[in-house]
This record gives structure tokens, C-alpha cells and sequence, in this order.
């Protein structure tokens, strides 16, 4: 072969280095600029601690981003434009460029102050001339930057210059400084597409790694391009033994080249790599890159999620939660006693819930609920004149309630015990008593009860987000219209990708679920009017489509509200009496969140957390649950039906579990457990939490056994920094047993003896006026909370041992975390198209939840926030095309608001990040209060996600773009409050993740303004 021959015909000199780079290509242009590049003023680079601090940049970051955050080190994404800057990149020990980028050819105008020449690559030879290491891969190569490259380096050997492979590559030499945990011959699977890299000096350089004899083709798109930058009809691929991985010193620092496309490979075909990036990242820190964290989770491949491969997941989490567990009741005091005389038996030995029907037929009914003896019982008494509920105890007999209210003959009576309460209803009149820990015992009657019947009961659990397609119909039992379930697209690669829709558009349409004995219990729904007219409505203690009561909701054709909007109706026998209603209505295309509870007599509706009414109705004491709609078209979703004693969820659960529909460039990005965790540098294993927890917080820490000289650290309301700056709770591993101190400001302000090190459950909460230290969820230590607050932020430290993530869970009261994976209820339309969309029309499998608009397309959380607050985002373009335009995919507005009115997005402060592609500023009302034009978002954003934070606290407004400070005002009359969005403008955005920061909330929400 040519490429034989021209190896061949090196010098002899060279000849002895021919298994150590056999071929020069587009890394050794790299090499060989840096080599040229002037050197930088002598200055101090990194960290001198630690760990590293460790920075990724270039076309294919998020495998590394990724690969990083799981094992517990720091990470920071440059953007190209800041890779001009000397000053900026001597912070870190160590960049990693995953593809070389135009803009980091490209020479800046003017040139950054410091920066020789002007371009990325010239301010990367000043870092690693003064010590600095670079990782180099050339991960997403292009034709045009191949042919400058190779027009810059015409000092190279012309030897295979430019020669790609597809071959494997395998580990050589003893000196291997990789060597250890890999092994010498070690062979590692291809990417699609590698190129040979050349050192500059190969008197100095080290082969780690070379490739073997390719066993396929290159790709034919690949291929042409290859071919045509060697002039030729054919492409030729590199031969075996060709170098793969090159190391070299330059400088004071050093270059590792590596022509594996690693950051292609484990960012987006989920190739695992791991084990040699870390040899790697070894080497080029001096052994300080060691990971802090055992990694974890199934490892994704392209076009996979944790639901698609049955791994673990948010999901299988949620399948594995227990039911809600009823206790049994115990044995009553002393000897068990027989039945007064004149009692009939119902049922000996009842349920520990349960409930007893009849119908009163004159006179009184005596009826005995957990009668153990004479002297231990609960007894009922149904008159004419009323309700009577007496406990008995040790032979003392205490009236627990007493109902005054006409009872006549033929009334149905029902008696509902539950664990601790029980609720007496008679017609209209009810009786309801807290009966707390009581006995086991029978259940008897005398007098005028007819048909008695004894029904034991579970609690009403139910939850349904209809992950089905139609043809399974999943318990639901449907009366005219239309229902169906309908994807997205893939449902395995969608966040939210079915919901239930109903057509009604002339008739009514009623979906019935559930049994007939529940009762007592709440049910919630997520609905969706699609059409500007008829009603919608959540029914329960439904009979059948005639019978039941219905919560129901008109839809709105303009912004005003109806005089009967909302009402609670009651349907018999298909007649409707209207119980209750208030103004208001539901406009069309938008998502709300309806719950209906009954509470004995009670029954109560709310919207989006709104109550609307309650009103007082006992003719149905149990039954079933209904979706309902009349002459329009509707979507429901998340539908959950649970015991109404049960508490509601409050605050936010952050825990470390992939979402079931992730795939892998969400997993090293918005979706990964470690993705919030920020390594600190300089001390190993110690963790800051991103984001500003205000209020009421708690975290809880899963630790095995310590070892010797082991501690476990959490921290709350610390400043991002110090440790001494918030509360601390350390366990400290002594002798046999630990020393557990909490702390505040470096002052203990409480210690406890342990007498073992775990393993065990580790939480400090900070609660109120109180600081709690719990060990095993028992309260061991503890201390009044300082009356000002401090800065918000979470850490935890682990010493002696690397933790899981997943052993870490935080709770706030303060923080909403949307992951879109539920309708999205707390998220208000004003304007633009708004859905779980796909993102790329190359693969439509994959749907995230997004919005685009030839205008403005905004979203608005529904209820405003006073005081502090942070909007954290993940954004990616949506491949679109608008009007007459051709299809586009921009990284371009990605854009964010606080303070203003729910519908404006120039009404508060304005957050805009690369209009146009270009720049990034604040604006308040309108008005550019502080901007930077030099800012760049990333160009190479196909795959990949970018992090936005926007930050008001006081006065002070914070502008993030991946970690990076871009832009901030502090603002002398600040804004007090408002409503928190996300736009972008004649683009599309797709937005996997949203967390909210807020210190406060306001009253007055978007979904119900008429009752502000």
C-alpha cells in the first residue's frame, strides 16, 4: 500500500520511533501550534491541594462531565470564548478539550488582554508552558477544521499525515505510566471514527496506547470527507501499530494526545471508558485525581433509557414503596367478655377498618364497636333525636361526640371506623370521634336496624399515569365520547409521553374506576380542557355515570370568569342539584390540577391548591372515581386516589435516582444523581449542594461502618466555602464507638457519645428555631437555630470511605424541582406552543417538555415569589421550522425572568442569554442595566444540554451560564416579587429540568387571578 511505502521512507532517525507514531494527522497540528505558540508570563496554575480542579471544554464535554461528576471530582465547562484568556485557565490543574472547536482556531478582536496571539489554542500553550496539563481528544472532527489545522502544520513529516482508523486500540510498554489498574495489552473498543496523533518531539514523548488492524469500514460520510483531505478516491486507514494515545511534557506542563474519540465515545455512545479517562486524569494531575465517590446507576448506550433496559430508576423507586399499612389493634385489658344480652353478633373478630350499614327502622339502634368486656367498648347510639358516641375504659364511660338532629324512619345509617377516627352518618346527620390506640373487640347491635352489613375496607389507593397504550384499558370502565392513550413518541424515551384524552365534543363522556366501598379518600387529577367551550370535572363516590357526586369546571373562550365556573354537583339517577359554586373556569391548552376530598360529611374542591367550597353532603357514603367531560375535548393525567387521613406531601425530595426516561446525554448532564454535587478541589471528599435552600431544611446520610480515623460531615445554611460557615454535624469515628458534635460557626454547640460507627442513618435538620442531629431518625443531639439566617447552602463530607450519591437525600420546604415526567400543572402558557415535543427531527424517538413560537414563547410559574429566589434550567434547541424559514436548530435565547407579571417578559428583570447567538444581558422593565457582548454560548449544542441560573438576592441579580458567572447588576431599588419564567424568541427550547430557589411565596396565582 501507498501509506506502507511513505512510512517506509522515513529517515532513519525517525525509523526508531515507528512504533511509537507511525502516523502524523490533525493532533499533531494541534501539538505542534502549541509548540509554536509564545510562552505566558510566569505565574502559579491550579490548585496546590486536593484533588484538582479540573475544567472541560470543546465539542464533546458531557461524557467527560459526566464520567467526572459520578466519581466524585470537580468540574467546570469553559465556554470557547473563554479559552482566550490566560488568567482564567491558570486556575485549573487540569483542561480537557473533547474536540477542538472554529471558535478556538479563531484569533479574538481585539485579543483578550494577556492572551499572545489571541486564539484558544495560543492561550492553551501559555497554560501548559507554566505548568498547566491538557487532555486532548478529537472527538467531532470536521472537514474544515481538519484542512486548517493541516494547512497550519506544514512542518510535520508527510508520512500518513491525516490518516483516520476504526480500529481497536491496546495498551504497550512496561513503562506505561497508565499501567496498574489497566492492563499491558489491554484492548478497548473503537468509536465510530479515531485519528492518529504525532508528538512534537519524539525523542521525548511516551506511546501509551496504539491501534490495531481495523476489522471495518470507515462510515461512508466519514469516509468521503477523510478521502477527500487526502486526495484520493479511496480513504486509507491507518496501519496497526500506529499510535493512540501519545504523552509528551511541554513546558513546565504536560500534553496527553489522544486521536480516540473518547468524549464521542462515552457521551454518546455510552462506550465505557472510565477506567483509562481516570489513568489518564491520574497521570496528568500527579495521582491527585483520585475519585471521592463509588459510581453507580446502569450505564446507558446510545438510544437507551433506564426504562428501555429495565435498570434502576425513579420508576422502580416509586414501585417499590409500601402500601399505607393499617396496624392491627391488640388484645383489650384483662379477661374478653360475652355480648350483653339482646345484642346480635355482627362480626367477632372485625377488621382494624371497616364499616357496618343499615337502615333504621323506628325507635333507637345500640350498636358495640371493639367491645372487649363491659368494662372496654365503644357504643353508638342512633335516635330519632340524634347521634351519641360513648367510650367505656377500665368501667368509666366518656362521651367522645353528640349529634342533636332529626333522624326519621327508613334512614340509611353508616358506621365507618378507621384506625383512629370514627365517622357515624345518618342521613344528614353525622358524628365524628377521635378514638386514638383502641383495643380489638366485636361488633354488635339491638333495636331498629335493618339489613346490617359488615364490609371490610382498605385503604383507597390508587394512581394511574396512563403509561399504556389504548389497547390496555387499565381498570377504567368508559361511557360515551372517545378515550384513548396516545405516545408522544417512543414512550420508553419520553419524559411524560402518554396522557388520557377524551373526545366529548357532543355528548358526555365518563371514565369510571376504583370500588365501590371506597370512601374517606382524596382524589387528585391533572386535566387539560383542548377546546374553548363544555366542561370538565372529576367525579367521586360514584355509582355509575349517573350517580355520583361531580366537582366540574366550564372552559373559558376569553380571560373572564363565569358566574357558575366551578361548581359541586350532585347527580341521581342522571338529575342534577347544584350544591355549591363560585366564579371562574379553565381557559383551553393549559394544565391544572384538580383534588376532591371527602372528609365524613364533608366534602371540598380546590384548584391548583386553591380551595373553592366545601359543602356538607352525605347522600353516597362510599363509591367509585369518574373523569368526566360534556361537549369539548380534554386530556387527563396523574390521576392518585389515597386515604384523606394520610398527610400531603409538603417541601421538595431530592434523592439521588435517574428519571426512568433519561437517556445518556441527560444522565452526564440535568439527569445524573451527582449532577447537583459540586467536588471541592481543594478538600477531598467534600461536597457543596448547587442552588440556595432557604427555610426549613433537612438532609439524611446512609454510612457504613466508619473505618478508623472514618468521619461523616453534613452541613446546612453554610456560604459555599467555608465550613465554618453553617451548622455542622460530625461523626467521628472512636476506637469502638464515634463522637457525634454539632456546630455552628466552628462553636459546638452539642456532643454525643455513640457506641458504635454505623452502619447508620446520619441527618441534621434545620427546623424552625431548632437545629436537630438524628441518628437512625431519632433526635440525639440539638440546639436553638441562630435568629438571622446564613447563606443557604448544603454540603457533606465523607473521610476515610467513598459514599454512594444515592445515600444522599435532601429535603427543603423551599424548592420545587420539575423534571416535567407529570403534566405540568405549576407552569402557566403565555404564549407559544408548550408540550412534551420532540427535541430532533433526525431522531423523533426522544421527547422532552418544551415550548417554541415565531414570537415569544414564555412559560410562568403559576404563584408569584417575594424575596430571594433562584431559577436553575437546563435548555437545548428544538429542531424546528417557522413560517417561511428553513428548518433550524439555534443555540440562541435561552432565556429567563424574575420579578414580573406572568405575562410581559420585559415587566420585571430579563434575563437574555445569547440573542442572536451573541451576548448576554440584564435588562430591568425594558431597559439594559448590564451586559456582556464578548459572551459566547456554545456553537457544538446537538447534544448537549446547557445549565442556566438566574439569581435575585436583595439587590444583587446573577447571571450563570454553566457554572460560569456571566453577567451581574446590583440593582439600588430592587424589584420585590413576582412571577419566575422561561422564553426564548423565534426559536424552539426544549427544558428538562427546572429547580426553583424561593425564600418566599406569594398568594396570587396565574391559573385563578379573580381570586387575588
Amino acid at each position: 500500500m501507498r501509506l506502507i511505502q511513505r512510512v517506509g521512507e522515513i529517515s532513519a532517525g525517525e525509523r526508531r520511533y515507528a512504533r511509537r507514531w507511525s502516523a502524523a494527522c490533525i493532533l499533531g497540528g494541534v501539538a505542534l501550534l502549541l509548540a509554536m505558540a509564545s510562552a505566558a508570563p510566569a505565574g502559579a496554575v491550579g490548585t496546590t491541594t486536593g484533588t484538582g480542579r479540573i475544567a472541560v471544554t470543546g465539542i464533546h464535554p458531557t461524557g467527560y462531565v459526566g464520567l467526572l461528576a459520578r466519581n466524585g471530582l470537580s468540574r467546570d465547562i469553559l465556554l470557547d470564548y473563554q479559552l482566550s484568556d490566560p488568567a482564567l485557565l491558570s486556575h485549573y490543574d487540569l483542561i480537557i478539550v473533547a474536540g477542538i472547536t472554529e471558535a478556538m482556531l479563531a484569533r479574538q478582536s481585539p485579543a483578550r488582554r494577556g492572551a499572545a496571539g489571541g486564539s484558544g489554542l495560543d492561550a492553551l500553550t501559555h497554560y501548559v508552558a507554566e505548568g498547566g496539563n491538557l487532555l486532548i481528544d478529537y472527538s467531532g472532527a470536521s472537514a474544515t477544521i481538519i484542512s486548517r489545522l493541516r494547512g497550519r502544520s506544514a512542518q510535520l513529516p508527510m508520512g500518513a499525515y491525516g490518516l483516520p482508523t476504526t480500529a481497536q486500540f491496546r495498551m504497550i510498554g512496561s513503562n506505561n505510566p497508565l499501567l496498574g489498574e489497566i492492563r499491558q495489552d489491554e484492548t478497548f473498543p473503537p468509536v465510530s471514527l479515531s485519528y492518529v496523533p504525532v508528538p512534537i518531539d519524539p525523542e521525548r514523548s511516551v506511546v501509551l496506547a496504539e491501534f490495531i488492524q481495523p476489522t471495518r469500514r470507515i462510515p461512508p460520510r466519514q469516509a468521503r470527507a477523510a478521502a477527500n483531505r487526502q486526495n484520493q478516491q479511496e480513504v486509507v486507514q491507518a496501519p496497526a501499530g500506529a499510535p493512540a494515545l501519545l504523552l509528551e511534557p511541554l513546558g513546565k506542563g504536560k500534553i496527553l494526545h489522544c486521536g480516540v474519540a473518547i468524549g464521542l465515545g462515552i457521551g454518546l455512545a455510552g462506550v465505557d471508558y472510565d477506567r483509562l479517562v481516570l489513568a489518564m486524569l491520574r497521570e496528568l494531575t500527579g495521582g491527585r485525581a483520585t475519585p471521592q465517590l463509588t459510581p453507580e446507576g446502569t450505564r446507558l448506550k446510545r438510544k437507551q433509557t433506564s426504562r428501555s433496559v429495565g435498570g434502576d430508576s425513579a420508576d422502580s423507586e416509586e414501585e417499590d414503596e409500601p402500601a399505607v399499612i393499617i396496624p392491627e389493634r391488640p388484645d383489650g385489658p384483662g379477661k374478653r367478655g360475652a355480648l350483653p344480652k339482646g345484642f346480635s353478633l355482627v362480626e367477632a373478630d372485625p377488621a382494624t377498618e371497616f364499616n357496618l350499614q343499615g337502615v333504621l327502622q323506628g325507635g333507637q339502634v345500640e350498636v358495640l364497636l371493639n367491645y372487649w368486656s363491659p368494662a372496654d367498648h365503644l357504643r353508638v347510639t342512633v335516635a330519632p333525636s340524634g347521634i351519641r358516641v360513648v367510650q367505656v375504659a377500665s368501667g368509666r364511660a366518656r362521651g367522645l361526640c353528640h349529634t342533636r338532629s332529626e333522624i326519621a324512619r327508613g334512614t340509611p345509617v353508616v358506621i365507618k371506623e378507621r384506625h383512629g377516627r370514627l365517622v357515624v352518618m345518618a342521613g344528614q346527620a353525622s358524628a365524628t370521634a377521635l378514638i386514638g390506640n383502641l383495643h380489638r373487640g366485636s361488633v354488635a347491635f339491638r333495636g331498629a336496624l335493618k339489613e346490617a352489613r359488615y364490609q371490610p375496607v382498605e385503604p383507597p389507593l390508587f394512581s394511574d399515569d396512563f403509561m399504556r397504550t389504548s389497547d390496555e384499558p387499565g381498570g377504567w370502565e368508559t361511557h360515551g365520547g372517545k378515550w384513548e392513550t396516545a405516545p408522544v413518541q417512543n414512550p420508553d424515551m419520553g419524559a411524560n409521553p402518554f396522557s388520557y384524552k377524551v373526545r366529548a365534543e357532543a355528548e358526555t363522556a365518563t371514565a369510571i374506576a376504583g370500588y365501590p366501598y371506597w370512601d374517606e379518600y382524596r382524589v387528585t387529577a391533572s386535566l387539560r380542557p383542548e377546546t374553548p367551550r363544555g366542561q370538565v370535572g372529576v367525579g367521586f363516590y360514584a355509582q355509575d355515570p349517573e350517580n355520583m357526586l361531580l366537582f366540574r369546571a366550564r372552559v373559558l373562550e376569553g380571560d373572564a370568569p363565569l358566574a357558575d365556573g366551578f361548581a359541586f354537583v350532585r347527580r341521581v339517577d342522571g338529575r342534577e342539584q347544584v350544591l355549591a359554586q363560585s366564579p371562574g373556569g379553565l381557559r383551553p391548552t393549559q394544565w391544572y390540577r384538580v383534588m376532591v376530598k371527602a372528609e365524613g360529611p364533608w366534602i371540598g374542591a380546590f384548584v391548583d391548591g386553591e380551595r373553592l367550597f366545601a359543602v356538607r353532603e352525605t347522600t353516597f357514603s362510599g363509591g367509585q372515581i369518574a373523569l368526566w367531560a360534556e361537549k369539548t375535548a380534554a386530556r387527563f393525567d396523574d390521576v392518585l386516589v389515597e386515604p384523606v387521613t394520610l398527610p400531603l406531601d409538603t417541601g421538595q425530595r431530592l434523592v439521588g435516582t435517574v428519571p426512568a426516561w433519561a437517556g445518556i446525554i441527560d444522565v452526564d448532564s440535568w439527569a445524573g444523581p451527582a449532577t447537583p454535587w459540586e467536588a471541592n478541589p481543594e478538600v477531598p471528599g467534600l461536597f457543596w449542594r448547587r442552588g440556595v435552600f432557604y427555610g426549613d431544611v433537612g438532609m439524611r446520610f446512609e454510612i457504613p461502618e466508619l473505618p478508623p480515623g472514618g468521619q461523616a460531615m453534613l452541613l446546612a445554611d453554610g456560604d459555599g466555602e467555608s465550613l465554618e460557615s453553617g451548622y455542622t454535624l460530625t461523626l467521628s469515628r472512636n476506637g469502638e464507638g464515634a463522637a457525634l458534635i454539632l456546630a455552628h460557626g466552628g462553636r459546638e454547640l452539642a456532643r454525643a457519645t455513640l457506641p458504635g460507627a454505623g452502619p447508620l442513618a446520619l441527618s441534621l435538620r434545620k427546623q424552625g428555631t431548632r437545629v436537630l442531629g438524628l441518628v437512625d431518625d431519632k433526635v440525639v443531639v440539638k440546639a436553638p437555630a441562630a435568629a438571622q439566617a446564613g447563606g443557604g447552602r448544603l454540603a457533606f463530607r465523607a473521610a476515610g470511605f467513598k459514599p454512594r450519591i444515592s445515600s444522599i437525600a435532601v429535603w427543603s420546604a423551599n424548592v420545587s424541582d420539575y423534571t416535567f415526567d407529570t403534566a405540568p400543572v405549576d407552569w402557566w402558557v403565555a404564549s407559544g406552543e408548550w408540550d412534551v415535543t420532540n427535541r430532533w427531527s433526525c431522531t423523533p424517538d426522544w421527547s422532552w417538555f418544551g415550548g417554541f413560537s415565531a414570537g415569544v414563547a414564555a412559560i410562568w410559574h403559576k404563584r408569584p415569589f417575594e424575596g430571594n429566589i433562584a431559577l436553575d434550567f437546563y435548555a437545548g434547541p428544538k429542531m424546528i421550522t417557522l413560517d417561511n424559514e428553513r428548518s433550524k436548530e439555534a443555540m440562541a435565547d435561552f432565556n429567563a425572568a424574575l420579578c414580573g407579571d406572568g405575562r410581559d417578559v420585559n415587566s420585571g428583570y430579563a434575563f437574555i442569554v445569547a440573542e442572536n447567538r451573541t451576548g448576554a444581558r440584564i435588562l430591568k422593565q425594558g431597559k439594559v442595566v448590564a451586559e456582556n457582548r464578548a459572551f459566547r454560548l456554545f456553537t457544538h449544542g446537538h447534544n448537549r444540554w446547557a445549565n442556566i441560573r438566574v439569581e435575585k438576592h436583595g439587590g444583587r441579580l446573577r447571571l450563570f451560564v454553566e457554572g460560569q458567572l456571566t453577567v451581574e447588576y446590583t440593582d439600588p431599588q430592587p424589584l420585590s416579587g413576582g412571577y419566575a419564567g422561561i422564553w426564548t424568541r423565534n426559536n424552539g427550547i426544549m427544558v428538562p429540568r427546572v429547580t426553583l430557589y424561593h425564600e418566599a411565596l406569594g398568594e396570587r396565582l396565574l391559573s385563578l387571578p379573580w381570586r387575588g
